[in-house]
């Protein structure tokens, strides 16, 4: 794998040692007060955001002892709890490259429909990649409209998809909510970026963000790639979400399916568990950890993220 020195472990720094668990019950202890500041931690702390189904549709009413954690198959004590009602904070990272022309007016309409469903206690960020990446909006409660500036934007230039990635994440790992997501909409793969593929995965798990892949290819008046590049970055998408816990939403060519995903992505976010353990292993060796959550409860579908890279210093 790839990876660039300081990247995740700065980012697991900011979002394991200094963690802010307003909203969370620690097992033994009475829940904080929503009164009183929130409280930092000075020990790791591993954060898992957990989407938990039955055949109906969401679990809710799901308490601690209704999920199991595992660090390389070893048994994790879980200290940390959040339901459903935690508030989240969100990037909708928007490709604003020039094959993007024909699709940028829809991938904002849904933005801004975006913005509508998330709650007021929600924060949701907007920023674009092409070729460099920006931030156009920073975090804002949901039920507001999104910045005037954006509607001014031209799609143009190449697509640094994971250096934008990275620079979400990096601004989510500084935020004080714990269910933090990413929201990528994209017409194809990287081109142009200093980081890589594996470096936007490790920086996503470390800041504790789900990747959301929303694959906007199919979306144009004619095709502005071949079904190779088309196949090849629906496999990027794909990976970005799976890694992270996320979930990958197609697209028709007319654009139906854009603003459903939008919906069914806040709808999600606003019923995940979060769960927080410390892990057994504490050697900064720069390894892959894989995690998996399990339930003792029949016909739980679970989803989260698959590990996260420990720090190697």
């Amino acid at each position: 794998m790839s990876s660039i020195p300081g990247v995740a472990t700065r980012f697991f720094a900011a979002s394991l040692l200094c963690l802010f668990f307003t909203g969370f019950t620690r097992t033994g202890a009475a829940a904080q007060d929503p009164d009183e500041p929130a409280v930092v931690l000075n020990t790791e702390v591993v954060l898992v955001n957990v989407a938990a189904t039955r055949s109906d549709g969401f679990a809710t009413g799901l308490t601690i002892a209704d999920f199991a954690i595992t660090e390389n198959g070893t048994p994790q004590t879980i200290e940390y709890f959040g339901a459903e009602t935690t508030p989240f904070a969100a990037v909708v990272l928007l490709d604003v490259s020039g094959s993007m022309a024909f699709k940028f007016r829809l991938a904002r309409v849904a933005a801004a429909r975006f913005m509508d469903r998330a709650r007021p206690e929600d924060r949701v960020c907007v920023v674009l990649f092409g070729s460099d990446v920006r931030r156009v909006q920073d975090f804002t409660p949901g039920r507001r409209d999104l910045d005037d500036g954006l509607w001014d934007e031209s799609p143009k230039g190449i697509t640094r998809m994971y250096d934008g990635i990275v620079e979400a994440s990096k601004y989510l790992a500084a935020r004080p909510e714990q269910r933090r997501a990413i929201l990528l909409l994209s017409d194809g793969a990287d081109y142009g970026s200093r980081l890589g593929y594996d470096d936007a995965i490790d920086a996503a798990n470390a800041a504790g963000v789900t990747v959301f892949g929303i694959d906007l290819a199919p979306i144009s008046a004619e095709p502005s790639m071949s079904r190779m590049e088309e196949h090849r970055a629906r496999g990027v998408l794909t990976g970005l979400a799976n890694k992270t816990g996320g979930r990958f939403f197609g697209t028709k060519s007319t654009g139906s399916g854009l603003n459903e995903a939008f919906e069914q992505i806040v709808d999600e976010l606003g019923h995940q568990y979060t769960l927080g353990y410390s892990p057994t292993n504490l050697k900064r060796d720069g390894t892959w950890r894989a995690i998996a959550v399990t339930s003792p409860r029949p016909g739980l579908k679970l989803r989260a993220r698959s590990g996260y890279r420990a720090p190697s210093q």
